[in-house]
């Protein structure tokens, strides 16, 4: 799983507005390349799961799932929060 939490919310990089809500993708969702140009930018924090264990810091944090299968116009209703 990588998570990408924003800087800025709604800063976007790679075809994607980034939240400052931490955001998880599958690990497959970016190419390598992608991911290079995502962990290189200094306005996104990245992390991939083996990178580091992720803890939630508090309870009420939202965080997001996107699936690489969805089209991005089904991104936008796919969101999954869970609490």
């Amino acid at each position: 799983m990588i998570t990408i939490t924003s800087k800025k919310e709604g800063f976007r990089r790679g075809g994607i507005a980034h939240s400052q809500t931490p955001t998880q993708y599958e690990d497959d969702f970016f190419t390598a390349a992608e991911l290079k140009v995502l962990r290189d930018e200094g306005m996104l924090t990245v992390v991939k799961k083996e990178d580091a264990h992720i803890e939630r810091k508090h309870d009420d944090e939202l965080s997001f799932v996107v699936k690489k299968e969805d089209t991005h116009s089904e991104r936008k209703n796919k969101i999954k929060v869970s609490s």
